[in-house]
């Protein structure tokens, strides 16, 4: 009876809303009728479009880390072997877009060579972007879903200081020799997000899209993934842990002292203590990060002249960060400090000296050098 009566009820509420739905403000105009058909053309024409520009800018970013991170092998304490190109097959890409990939880019089963970096290893042996994957130093590829994958460990794994690499361009395959760069050893990724922004997590530099619509040239957005650099070589997402449980610490000690005179604080100046402590050096650590980072960009060839207008359009896009600071500088003390670590460098170039950053007796180089392997 009462899936009836429910039944009934839900009946009442259809008809009632289509009674309502019916007198509803529809347009007026006599439109062009869009068939189904038609719209997923287009919609793979649109794909098409968007993947390629995603992939160029992954090629962009690419590029630049390969001239930064090898150009500063010699001052990273993790170190790996750059060998300049990305490839990818069909099932590297999201579903959605498999088919403009597969359609339109000429991505298939086997890996692909989407980029080579300019002036990379590969570059320099010849690879181009569309040769197809073939053998990884005798051992062949194959077509397979975890093949670029495959291609990725072959490289790493090689046992000898060069890779052979078989590919097939067109119809010819053909065999080149990959002379690897040591280089330093960080992921670089580009996050699909319009804020104006980039990161260093310890591990790798994130970019966001915003942020390589914004820098004004390469040479800018050498200066932002410099800078990211600079935090990941010099430790800083690790000094930062540290200092944060030095603070937790300390402020657990006031929650003890507290407890012991009967009042239950519930771990709230730990709490606040970490925070603290997390806090503590962020600015001076930004600070740090944007000196290093412009030697890490004038040794990879890049123009430092100039560059510090980069925190002039940052300011007009935050106008807050112009009068106070946070866990970052404020906007013009960052101006002003990179136009002087360009003088500094150019002083040295001037009279041949190591550009190197200046460093205080006793710091941070015996954790690098501890670090290195």
């Amino acid at each position: 009876m009462t899936s009836i009566r429910t039944t009934g009820a839900v009946a009442s509420v259809l008809l009632v809303s289509a009674f309502l739905l019916s007198g509803c403000v529809t347009p007026t105009t006599q439109m062009p009728t869009v068939s189904a058909a038609d719209a997923s053309a287009e919609a793979q024409k649109q794909a098409a479009l968007a993947l390629k520009m995603r992939l160029d800018e992954r090629a962009r970013v690419s590029a630049i880390a390969e001239r930064l991170f090898t150009a500063n092998a010699d001052l990273c304490p993790d170190l790996t072997r750059s060998i300049g190109f990305r490839a990818d097959t069909v099932n590297d890409f999201n579903p959605s877009f498999r088919r403009a990939a597969s359609d339109t880019l000429g991505f298939g089963a086997a890996p692909r060579v989407a980029w080579v970096d300019a002036s990379g290893p590969a570059d320099r042996a010849g690879l181009k972007s569309g040769d197809v994957i073939v053998a990884v130093d005798g051992q062949a590829v194959g077509d397979k879903p975890d093949a670029q994958k495959t291609v990725a460990a072959d490289l790493a794994q090689s046992k000898t200081g060069d890779v052979r690499l078989k590919y097939r361009r067109g119809e010819a395959e053909q065999e080149v020799v990959i002379h690897p760069l040591k280089a330093c050893d960080y992921g670089v990724v580009v996050l699909d997000a319009e804020d104006i922004n980039a990161a260093a997590d310890g591990k790798r530099i994130a970019i966001d899209r915003g942020m390589l619509r914004f820098v004004a040239s390469d040479d800018e957005l050498a200066l932002v993934m410099a800078h990211e650099l600079a935090h990941d070589t010099e430790r800083h997402i690790r000094a930062k842990s540290a200092n944060a449980a030095m603070g937790a610490v300390g402020g657990a000690a006031v929650d003890v002292l507290l407890a012991l005179g009967g009042v239950n604080s519930g771990g709230a100046f730990a709490k606040a203590g970490r925070a603290a402590g997390a806090g503590y050096a962020s600015a001076a650590f930004e600070s740090e990060a944007d000196y290093i980072g412009m030697y890490y960009m004038a040794r990879a060839g890049y123009d430092v002249n100039g560059v510090e207008d980069f925190w002039r359009r940052m300011a007009v896009e935050n106008p807050h960060a112009i009068f106070v600071t946070s866990d970052h500088p404020a906007t013009p003390a960052r101006y002003v400090a990179i136009g002087k670590a360009r003088d500094e460098i150019l002083a040295k170039r001037r009279v041949g000296a190591p550009l190197l950053p200046e460093r205080r007796a006793g710091k941070k180089v015996e954790v690098a050098a501890a670090d290195a392997h």
